[in-house]
């Protein structure tokens, strides 16, 4: 999860300025940051976040112990012991009040748990550090009261009942709210606020072991445009990119390209739509759509390249593999057939390869880090007589 706290400052001739502020490193955000602005009177403060696909399995505490004293409690999660802190008397209901408004697949249990009438501070303690934590809360407030609830640390909701839950930085408050919220990282203490007296909330607590959402495995599909495959051209600057703009059709052989036969500068990218192989006027063998190959036809001469771009739906290593193949039969043909990585927005290569000769695959494997809307670019370009340089490219991208 990423948050960013942003700064809108009135400086000289009433002119704004926006600062920036990063969760994940203290010296330009975080706690300091919110500390700074949100509490000691900024201008105007006000709080983005983003976060990752994530597949998260949960893991929820037995029923807490009370102790002698009625405000502190002792239960465990995933083996590892916490105490719970009120500093008011801790009471219980036998169940979660409207259990059944939580999703099934988080495996909330629906047993006894403690209950919280009153305006309370309140601090889990873990015996070591607790990663992901989990804090649910059924029934915040009532229709006549919104009760507030502020928090110690930053969370990912995971959870939010129809959306009734405000939520504003660390503070989550709602009339007849329910929601999930987990806290990114390691943790040895946790606090929050329940600020207002009503009758009744129920807390539960658990933590997660999260992982980047698994990603279908992929493979090109020239009719649509609009998902992680993208088709163009450009230099052999790195990462230069430019889509298509034009569309043709040759029976069920869809085209994109840019440029005309005429054009010097001609780019073309096609694919078979049915589910059997096509062979054209030109002896070249379409497979069928779902082996994820194109045919790739790069402009004339050095650095007039046709690219399919793949770029990453979230943060994780990707399997990469594409076949490269020759498929005009002409001599005297040479292709350069090359994959790029995006990191921080700098391209690097991560396989050259020269196509000579015809009917013959060269095949580029390899595991790609990507954070999430970074890309890989796989590129061809002539690099010797134009005639006979259509390549065909069989591609698969999945993570590992």
């Amino acid at each position: 999860t990423y948050t960013f706290y942003l700064e809108l400052k009135m400086v000289k001739d009433n002119a704004l300025i926006c600062i920036l502020g990063n969760a994940r490193d203290p010296y330009k955000g975080g706690s300091a940051f919110y500390d700074k602005n949100a509490k000691n009177g900024s201008d105007f403060w006000f709080e983005v976040g983003y976060s990752e696909n994530v597949d998260c399995d949960f893991f929820w505490s037995d029923v807490p112990a009370v102790g002698t004293d009625n405000k502190t409690a002792t239960g465990t999660i995933n083996g590892i012991k916490y105490t719970y802190k009120s500093s008011e008397m801790i009471e219980f209901t036998n169940n979660v009040f409207a259990h059944n408004v939580f999703p099934s697949e988080e495996g909330i249990p629906n047993i006894k748990c403690i209950k919280n009438t009153k305006k309370t501070s309140n601090t889990i303690t873990f015996e070591k550090p607790m990663t992901d934590p989990v804090l649910v809360f059924s029934s915040i407030g009532n229709q006549g009261t919104e009760v507030p609830i502020k928090f110690s640390n930053d969370f990912q909701v995971e959870f939010n009942n129809k959306s009734m839950t405000k939520v504003n930085g660390r503070t989550v408050s709602a009339k007849e709210g329910y929601i999930v919220l987990r806290f990114p990282g390691q943790h040895k203490e946790l606090s929050f606020e329940y600020t207002a007296a009503e009758n009744y909330a129920n807390f539960v607590f658990g933590a997660a072991t999260c992982k980047p959402a698994a990603v279908a495995a992929s493979t090109p599909d020239i009719t649509n445009t609009s998902g992680s495959w993208h088709y163009g051209y450009g230099s052999d600057a790195a990462g230069s990119f430019t889509d298509f703009s034009l569309t043709t059709e040759n029976g069920s052989v869809k085209g994109i390209s840019q440029g005309t036969d005429a054009n010097s500068k001609w780019w073309s990218i096609s694919q078979n739509t049915t589910n059997a192989a096509i062979t054209d006027g030109h002896s070249i063998t379409y497979p069928a759509k779902a082996e994820g190959v194109l045919v790739m036809h790069p402009g004339i001469g050095r650095g007039n390249r046709t690219k399919v771009k793949y770029t990453a739906s979230a943060t994780g290593s990707y399997n990469v593999a594409v076949e490269w193949t020759l498929v005009d039969n002409q001599r005297g043909v040479t292709v350069n057939a090359e994959v790029l990585k995006e990191s921080a927005g700098a391209w690097s290569k991560e396989s050259t390869l020269k196509l000579s000769e015809y009917n013959k695959p060269q095949t580029y494997t390899g595991v790609i880090q990507l954070e999430k809307g970074e890309s890989i670019l796989f590129e061809i370009e002539n690099d010797g007589d134009f005639r006979g340089d259509s390549t065909k490219a069989k591609f698969n991208v999945s993570m590992k």
